[in-house]
C-alpha cells in the first residue's frame, strides 16, 4: 500500500505524462466494436421494443441528423423514421415506455399533446395517427407492461379523469381502472412472469401488506417477493426464467450487493455490480448467454458482464445507457450518449458479440487502474505488473484481435513503458508464464 502511494504522488507531479496502468488481480471483458445506429437521435433514449419486425426507440428526441422523428421512432435498417406522419407530440412531451397490445403500439410517459390534441399522458396508435387511451392519467406514466392480454400501466399519477386510481392501473377495453385498493408510493416498473404481475418501485405498502419496493400481482392479490430492499426499484427483468432488480439499493439485510440482485429461494440474493454506480443500474439482459448490465457509473464502463461471480467492466460512454436490448442478433444500448468506446454514436449503437474467449485468460483477471482513462495519442502508457515480465510477452491488438506494430521498453523488472499512435479502443494481452490477461484501452 505504501509503495501504491509513493507511485500516485509520482505519477500527479507537475510535468508529468505517464500514463500508470496497475494490473491487480479481478478480471475484464471485451465486446466486439460498437457501430452507430444510423445518425442516431439527437437527444435521449429511454425505451426500446422490437414491434411488427422493426426496432423502436422513444425518449426525448426530435431529430435523427436531418430528419424529424418525434419522441417514437423505428428503424428499418437503413435509416430512422417517424411513427406518425402528423404534427407529432408537443415539444415538451418525453416518453419512458412503448409497449405492444392488441398489435398497436401504446407510448406513454409526460404526453401533454400530439398531433395538435389534448391528451393526458398516454396515446395508441390507430395505424395512421396517435389518439389518447381513455382519460389518461394526472400525472407521469414510467412504464407499461401486459398481462394476460391486459395492459398495465405504472406511475406517479393520481387519477385517470374524475377516477382515482393511485400509481398502478390496468386499461380494462374502455377505461383506466385501479388494480390495488392502496398503494403508499409510486409504482416505477413492471414485468411479466408466468406466474402474473412483477411490479417495482418507491412503496412499502400494498392493501395494508409490506411489500419493501418489489410485489407479485397474481390472481387478483398482491404477494411480497422477500426481504425487500432499501431504495427504489428502477427496473425488473426476468432472464431464461430468472428474476432481476436494478436501481440504486442493497437488499434488506445484505451489505454486499448493490444496483441489482436476483430472486430465488423466495429471497433476494445479492450480485457483483460496479464499486462506482452514480445513479443507479438501469437494465440487464441476457446476450450470448452472458448477463449483461447497463447504467450509470463514474467511471467511463456504463456497460458490464457479470459472470463468475464478478462484475467485468466492458463498454464505456460519455454519458447514460438506460436500456439493452437484443434484434437481429446484435445488442443495442440506448440512452443519452455521444460515444460509446470512443465511436461517435448519437445515443444508440450496437454490437455482435462480448468477446470473453478473443485471448486465454488463466488466472483470476487482471483489474487496471488508469491515469487517464481514456487515454491520449503519443502518451506514455506503463504497464506494472505483480510478475517479472518479458516485452515479448506483451502484444497490443485492435478489437478484431489483429496486432499492432509497436515498441515496448522495459524500464524495471516488471514495468514496461509504450506509446499508441492511433485512436480507438485498443487490447492489451500480456501472456507471461504465470500472468496471462488482456485489457481494454481506449485512445483518442
Amino acid at each position: 500500500m505504501a509503495l501504491m502511494k509513493l507511485m500516485l504522488m509520482k505519477l500527479f507531479q507537475p510535468g508529468n505524462v505517464l500514463l500508470l496502468v496497475c494490473f491487480l488481480l479481478a478480471s475484464h471483458i471485451t465486446f466486439a466494436a460498437w457501430t452507430p445506429t444510423g445518425n442516431g437521435v439527437d437527444g435521449t433514449i429511454r425505451d426500446m421494443l422490437v414491434f411488427d419486425g422493426k426496432l423502436y426507440v422513444a425518449g426525448n428526441f426530435d431529430y435523427s441528423g436531418a430528419n424529424r422523428i418525434d419522441k417514437v421512432a423505428y428503424w428499418d435498417g437503413q435509416g430512422w423514421h417517424s411513427q406518425s406522419s402528423g404534427l407529432g407530440f408537443s415539444g415538451g412531451s418525453s416518453i419512458t415506455s412503448i409497449e405492444e397490445f392488441n398489435g398497436q403500439l401504446v407510448a406513454a410517459g409526460y404526453i401533454d399533446s400530439v398531433d395538435g390534441v389534448p391528451v393526458s399522458n398516454v396515446v395508441i396508435f390507430n395505424g395512421t395517427s396517435w389518439e389518447p387511451l381513455g382519460a389518461g392519467f394526472d400525472d407521469v406514466v414510467t412504464d407499461l407492461a401486459v398481462y394476460q392480454d391486459t395492459l398495465f400501466a405504472s406511475g406517479y399519477f393520481d387519477q385517470s379523469g374524475a377516477t382515482a386510481i393511485r400509481f398502478l392501473a390496468k386499461w380494462d377495453g374502455g377505461s383506466w381502472v385501479a388494480v390495488a385498493n392502496y398503494i403508499d408510493d409510486y409504482v416505477y416498473t413492471l414485468a411479466v412472469c408466468d406466474t402474473g404481475l412483477l411490479v417495482g418501485g418507491q412503496f412499502t405498502w400494498i392493501n395494508g401488506v409490506t411489500m419493501g419496493k418489489t410485489a407479485l400481482y397474481s390472481l387478483g392479490r398482491f404477494y411480497a417477493l422477500g426481504q425487500g430492499f432499501n431504495n427504489i426499484v428502477t427496473r425488473l427483468r426476468v432472464c431464461d426464467d430468472t428474476l432481476y432488480a436494478c436501481g440504486n439499493f442493497t437488499p434488506v439485510g445484505i451489505n454486499t450487493s448493490r444496483g441489482i440482485s436476483k430472486y430465488y429461494n423466495n429471497a433476494w440474493n445479492p450480485m457483483p455490480s460496479p464499486d462506482s454506480i452514480i445513479s443507479g443500474i438501469y437494465d440487464v439482459v441476457k446476450f450470448n448467454q452472458h448477463l449483461i448490465v447497463c447504467g450509470h457509473f463514474e467511471v467511463p464502463e456504463d456497460i458490464g458482464v457479470l459472470e463468475n461471480q464478478q462484475y467485468m467492466p466492458g463498454g464505456g460512454t460519455d454519458g447514460i445507457v438506460y436500456r439493452l436490448l437484443e434484434y437481429n442478433n446484435l445488442l443495442y444500448a440506448g440512452g443519452g450518449f455521444r460515444n460509446i468506446d470512443s465511436v461517435p454514436a448519437m445515443s444508440i449503437a450496437s454490437t455482435a458479440s462480448v468477446m470473453t474467449n478473443l485471448f486465454p485468460v488463466s488466472n483470476a483477471g487482471i483489474n487496471i487502474l488508469t491515469f487517464p482513462n481514456p487515454a491520449v495519442q503519443g502518451q506514455d502508457i506503463v504497464l506494472e505488473i505483480p510478475a517479472l515480465c518479458s516485452i515479448r510477452n506483451v502484444h497490443l491488438l485492435n478489437i478484431s484481435g489483429h496486432e499492432i506494430p509497436t515498441d515496448f521498453f522495459l524500464v524495471e523488472p516488471n514495468k514496461i513503458r509504450f506509446r499508441i499512435y492511433e485512436s480507438g479502443m485498443m487490447i492489451v494481452k500480456v501472456n507471461e508464464k504465470n500472468i496471462q490477461f488482456v485489457r481494454k484501452i481506449i485512445v483518442l
